[in-house]
């Protein structure tokens, strides 16, 4: 008898222990579904309390509006609309190898002198719209990743235009003209530096590339005098700082755009990472939407959310340093990502997807420094062989020509000056300064062989008819140091 009274209890309170069971894991669910709310909860105001946007709709806010009468960016296209495409004949598309010191190809500058004579009013609308001070496009911030940006495709099509008008205009000999398509040129990419999207920044990083070897022929063909080439200088170093500037605002804007995709359905989803793997490839369709789903109620959607906010505003912290502490810094945040996330494919579902694209911005911002240092230091030495009719040694140019000799930005080891002679012939002497590391970074891992150097060379023929050279035969490089 008391034996079955013993059974018959433990029969009633096996039948409570799925329930417990049960409890302790809805329990232990809802509690990390709390926490993970309440760490992103505190990451947002982390950031709000710096009055930095958290949304698509804040982030359209936060891009700054400028009024219509000072607005370059709706100069610029309205310059567009008279935009001509130069058709099969592109100057553009031409497989032609421009050599410093040596005359356009005949069928290159036949292409371009039919491009430019198409476009005279786009030109003139152009040189008018980079009087304009302030610049803001008409884009709609709210609509996240389905914004429409059709002028950064413009732009790209008037940054070349700039170009083949200054390259043709130094071969005239019309110094102010060809000048004044270089200023333009920067001027058209100064309008992005404000547009807070990582997009927009690689775009003007790419205006002011394909710029800088106009003004390397320009300053090449071109006499120009100092206070022209310290102009030159004062505008290569203004695009550097506020490069810096761009870099982190399109990474705030980016966190911005990327925190709301952690709010979009299945749908949504499958749209964005048509071209990515993701963790889910494996699962039936079925199952995807169920363990998609899932991840929202149970909170690791917002743990996938946290993760993105902490790594992202690495990055953005990373982008205050000074180089080379901002490569090093930003690629210490690409490696943590690159080793975290695939081995958890699920847990940084949305993250993997919106991180890994971000890590080559940094390197971009650097290579384009290197480019600008290596023009500003020839541009230096110009100045210096203006004066003294001769090409100077490194520690020759500070302080007068310039405040001291730049850094590569990859290794923060000063930029080499070399001085051309002999080798050149004809061509005549030059000056050529080269950034060793940036250009290793610019080629490491790319299957390209046609990458540009990290350098800026100039060129100057001889005074003599008869070839003689200026300062003797003998090359000879330079390779500036601490001890300036």
């Amino acid at each position: 008898m008391l034996e079955n009274k013993r059974v018959s209890q433990w029969k009633r309170a096996g039948r409570w222990i799925p329930l417990a069971v049960l409890t302790i894991l809805v329990l232990s669910a809802v509690a990390y579904r709390v926490a993970s709310g309440s760490g992103v909860k505190r990451q947002v105001a982390e950031i709000k309390a710096r009055r930095l946007p958290v949304s698509p709709e804040e982030l359209d806010l936060w891009y700054r509006r400028v009024p219509a009468t000072s607005n370059a960016a709706l100069a610029y296209l309205e310059a567009y609309s008279f935009f001509v495409q130069p058709g099969t004949n592109n100057p553009n598309e031409m497989k032609v190898k421009l050599a410093l010191g040596e005359p356009l190809p005949a069928e290159l500058n036949t292409a371009i002198d039919a491009h430019l004579a198409k476009n005279r009013e786009t030109l003139e609308q152009l040189h008018a719209a980079a009087a304009l001070p302030e610049s803001r496009y008409p884009i709609d911030l709210t609509k996240g990743f389905e914004t429409l940006l059709p002028h950064l495709a413009y732009l790209k099509s008037m940054a070349f235009l700039l170009q083949w008008e200054a390259i043709n205009q130094s071969a005239r000999g019309n110094r102010p003209e060809a000048l004044r398509a270089i200023k333009t040129a920067f001027a058209l990419a100064r309008t992005l530096e404000g547009e807070p999207l990582l997009i927009s920044d690689l775009v003007r990083i790419a205006i002011i590339a394909i710029n800088l070897p106009a003004v390397e022929r320009v300053v090449s063909e071109q006499e120009l005098s100092d206070a022209e080439l310290g102009e030159l200088m004062d505008l290569l170093a203004r695009t550097e700082t506020s490069g810096a500037d761009a870099l982190k605002r399109a990474m705030i804007g980016e966190r911005a755009l990327g925190m709301a995709a952690f709010n979009m359905d299945f749908r949504m989803f499958e749209a964005l990472s048509l071209d990515a793997s993701t963790g889910l490839d494996d699962f039936s369709d079925l199952l995807k939407v169920g363990l998609f789903e899932a991840r929202r109620v149970l909170g690791a959607t917002d743990r996938d959310l946290g993760y993105y906010i902490t790594r992202m505003t690495e990055y953005e912290r990373a982008t205050e340093k000074e180089f080379p502490e901002m490569l090093r810094e930003a690629q210490l945040v690409s490696e943590k990502v690159e080793s975290e996330v695939p081995q958890n494919r699920i847990r940084y579902l949305i993250s993997g997807m919106l991180l890994p694209s971000l890590s080559v911005a940094a390197k971009k911002e650097a290579v384009l420094a290197g480019q600008l240092r290596c023009a500003r230091l020839a541009l230096a030495a110009e100045r210096f062989r203006l004066a003294h009719e001769r090409f100077p040694d490194a520690r020759e140019l500070v302080p007068t020509y310039i405040t001291a000799i730049p850094d590569d930005p990859v290794d923060g080891a000063p930029l080499d000056l070399e001085i051309l002679e002999g080798s050149l012939g004809a061509k005549g002497t030059g000056i050529r300064v080269e950034s060793l590391a940036t250009t290793a970074v610019n080629k490491k891992g790319t299957k390209s062989t046609n990458l540009p150097e990290v350098a800026f060379t100039i060129l100057r023929k001889a005074k003599s008819s008869s070839g003689e050279k200026r300062d003797g035969a003998e090359e000879h490089k330079i390779t500036s140091s601490g001890d300036h």
